[in-house]
């Protein structure tokens, strides 16, 4: 059963990231998978993620993980790139908010450091 904390913040996520000043830091270990050209490649990765406004597509929530269409990279153009989250796999969650007005924030909103070394699927 996926962890309900994780996953509401997740559903938070996309709602605030509407706003174009919202970002989130999302730690995870997750699987990339290649272009559909090469549907048997897919690859286990252990890499911070930026989710912003202009860097996620196509979110579902599946019954065990966040799959997702998401830029891996802020220099455009970039293709979006198909990752799957595992709920499990996600360890720290944090939410940056970048005002013209303000400094930038950063709230940590989630961290599990006993989910760093998970044995990957």
């Amino acid at each position: 059963m996926p962890d309900l904390t994780v996953r509401s913040l997740l559903q938070r996520m996309l709602i605030d990231i509407l706003h174009p000043h919202c970002s989130y830091h999302l730690y995870a270990n997750y699987v990339y998978r290649l272009p559909k050209s090469e549907p048997a490649s897919r690859h286990w990765c252990h890499a911070p993620l930026v989710i912003d406004y202009d860097s996620l597509w196509r979110a579902e929530f599946g019954p065990d993980a966040l799959v997702c269409e998401l830029t891996l990279s802020q220099q455009l153009p970039q293709p979006a790139r198909c990752i799957s989250i595992p709920y499990q796999q996600i360890y720290r969650i944090s939410r940056r908010l970048n005002g013209h007005q303000t400094a930038h924030r950063q709230d940590l909103l989630y961290s599990n450091m006993s989910k760093v070394y998970l044995a990957q699927n």
